[in-house]
């Protein structure tokens, strides 16, 4: 074992073995008969064995110094000295309604009901249950006895599976709120470079990773430091009704206008959010950018029809923000996959993966635990990504992916986008074969 310039470089079991020897050779005898069954030869062959395992741990242990190659608790550990934790795992919640014959007390956690048709997977009260006389009573929470997603639809958490005295019935009218399993590897590592991107105070890479942060999981009012949201520019705007799934920023330090368009001293936001309308998302994207863009620093929209909003700071000033909508490129994806024998594929898992690579969403659009997307504005749609991104996704069944096909307007079956262009999926035809 040795540390080199390049890194550490471990010993083969071959070469533990010959070091031993030589090492024999030379303090005990050089006539030394080492092959077996002589008992040096054989000591030397065991103990080579244990010290390659000790090299193969501090193999491990080297190499889980960087984030990219730890795993489990070595990375949780070195993502908290850059502030950044791994996401526990939760549980999914929904609110019941409760029919009683009688007065009736439960303490927290002994009412159990499970899902009908899933006898094994039991939702408990979060709280204690007490009600007075008989009759139904809403908004009762129960709590799944499982962390993780484990999905439960409306009016189907219905079957009493720890009867009690007077309690007769149990029904969801709405679906609960799906739980989350612990946070992977893979979305720890990519929340950790999103992290550190964000300290690069006013760099391109600092902006892209702020809006994904801030805009893509929220669906409520933002609070922005330095932004005012008062009635200036509207009671509640910083709502967002529409995510922002990928976003690309451009920037211009030259005191000319540069091969994109953009203007001396300039950055472009190049954002796609899947469709919605400029009132959906433009007020919280444009008041991000402006209080994370460096000072005297103009924005720019490369599109014909300009895209900006008013957003008025601290100070009162009132400044124009403009960002760019990409052009989208329609396309149909059609594939076949060959399935293993005595397996199953479904057309749903083939659609997950290829929107998961695309887009780090699902197809509905919400986003996936360690998934980024790959389809970003300016970004080629490859027709091998899609091969890969299917074998990527870990669908067990898949044995072969036979044939993809892109369908558009370009030459060959890969798309190449400009770089305020976004390739779009608009229908995915699965073959399983």
């Amino acid at each position: 074992m040795e540390l080199l310039p390049t890194g550490l470089q471990l010993d083969t079991l071959g070469e533990i073995v010959d070091e031993l020897n030589q090492a024999a050779l030379a303090g005990i005898a050089p006539t030394l008969n080492l092959n077996a069954p002589d008992p040096i030869a054989v000591m030397n062959g065991v103990v080579a064995e244990r010290l390659e395992s000790i090299e193969q741990l501090v193999g491990a242990m080297y190499s889980g110094m960087i984030p990219d190659n730890a795993t489990g608790d070595q990375l949780t550990g070195l993502c908290l000295i850059t502030g950044t934790a791994r996401q526990p795992a939760d549980a999914t919640v929904v609110d019941c309604d409760i029919t009683v014959d009688a007065a009736f007390t439960a303490p927290a956690g002994t009412m159990f009901a499970s899902v009908n048709g899933v006898p094994n997977l039991l939702y408990t009260n979060v709280s204690e249950f007490t009600t007075g006389a008989a009759g139904t009573t809403s908004g009762v929470t129960f709590e799944c006895v499982e962390t993780g997603p484990n999905a439960v639809n409306a009016n189907t958490l219905t079957v009493i599976s720890s009867p009690l005295t007077h309690w007769t019935a149990i029904n969801n009218p709405a679906a609960g709120v799906a739980g989350h399993s612990i946070e992977s590897d893979a979305a720890l590592r990519a929340e950790q470079r999103a992290e550190l991107a964000l300290g690069g105070a006013c760099t391109a890479a600092a902006l892209g990773a702020d809006i994904l942060r801030y805009i893509q999981p929220s669906q409520s009012p933002l609070t922005i430091p330095g932004i005012q949201t008062g009635p200036a520019i509207g009671d509640n705007p910083f709502t967002i009704a529409a995510a922002t799934i990928s976003v690309t920023v451009l920037e211009n330090v030259t005191d000319a206008t540069d091969a994109n368009g953009l203007p001396p001293h300039s950055i472009e936001v190049i954002a796609y959010n899947g469709g919605a309308t400029d009132a959906e998302g433009t007020n919280a994207l444009c008041a991000l950018i402006l209080a994370d863009k460096a000072a005297g620093i103009q924005t720019y929209c490369g599109n014909v029809v300009q895209t900006f909003k008013t957003i008025t700071d601290d100070q009162g000033i009132a400044q124009d923000i403009y960002y760019t909508r990409p052009t989208e490129l329609t396309t149909d994806i059609s594939v076949v996959v060959l399935a293993r024998s005595g397996h199953t594929v479904t057309e749903q898992e083939v659609k997950d993966a290829i929107y998961a690579y695309a887009y780090g969403t699902d197809e509905a659009g919400v986003a996936l635990d360690g998934y980024t997307a790959h389809w970003t504005p300016g970004a080629t749609a490859y027709q091998s990504s899609v091969v890969g991104a299917i074998f990527a996704f870990d669908i067990p069944g898949v044995a072969n992916v036979t044939s993809v096909n892109l369908s558009a307007a370009n030459v060959g079956n890969d798309i190449v986008p400009t770089i305020r262009e976004i390739v779009t999926i608009d229908t995915i035809n699965v073959t399983i074969s």
